[in-house]
């Protein structure tokens, strides 16, 4: 892939203290059970992988009264302006959603005692139909996009009802050893998170609302209600 069509974002990187006791801050550095990061240093080591490499990069990284935040590169969302990319820039973050997807997934995934490698057939709604192929899928596979998921799949919108479609489609084995970058996975992640935090279909008659609703405040709890961050 070209440099000219790589965006990345980093919307945040969240130092989230809540196993162990923290040691009082020391100057610009978080330590825990005598094991520190000094956040400027952090901050300015990804600020120097990420210039020149990327269209445009935007972080923060906080923990209590700490703060670093480093930005680069251009908005490029319209190109006859070329306005500067910054942390308080607002622009349709589009696929990043997945990053924000994936981190409240790996959370509700140990929440409930499970891995990577678990199979995510267990966590899809029980009226589906389900082909021995999908029953061997894991979370790792869907987050990786390796769930052999093509674009047969991948309907627009990705709703609900194309989720089912998908799933009920079923794939070829040998296609889940093949890197294919695929939206569906992203939106089978949403069905699968709902489910695993405790999502209730009974409580609804469009699973569609219901599925999506859960999902947005799972999300809002999970990673920006952590961030301080309300009413997203």
């Amino acid at each position: 892939m070209k440099k000219n069509e790589i965006t990345l974002t980093i919307v945040c990187l969240i130092l989230i203290i809540s196993s162990c006791k923290p040691q009082p801050d020391l100057g610009g550095r978080v330590c825990i059970n005598r094991r520190c990061i000094d956040v400027k240093t952090l901050a300015d080591s990804l600020s120097k992988a990420l210039e020149g490499n990327v269209v445009k990069y935007a972080f923060v990284i906080r923990h209590r009264g700490i703060m670093e935040s480093r930005q680069g590169g251009i908005l490029q969302e319209n190109s006859n302006l070329n306005e500067p990319f910054t942390i308080s820039t607002q622009y349709n973050p589009a696929s990043v959603t997945k990053t924000i997807t994936a981190v409240a997934m790996l959370r509700i995934l140990e929440r409930n005692g499970l891995g990577i490698n678990d199979r995510i057939w267990p966590y899809l709604p029980k009226d589906w139909n389900l082909s021995p192929e999908i029953k061997q899928l894991t979370f790792k596979q869907i987050l990786t996009h390796h769930s052999g998921m093509r674009a047969r799949h991948d309907p627009y919108p990705p709703n609900y009802a194309a989720v089912r479609r998908a799933i009920e489609l079923g794939i070829q084995p040998t296609d889940t050893t093949i890197y294919f970058y695929n939206n569906i996975n992203y939106a089978i992640c949403r069905i699968l998170l709902v489910f695993l935090d405790k999502y209730r279909p009974l409580n609804y008659n469009d699973q569609g609302i219901g599925t999506s609703q859960h999902f947005a405040s799972c999300i809002q709890r999970e990673i920006f209600d952590t961030l301080g961050i309300r009413n997203i």
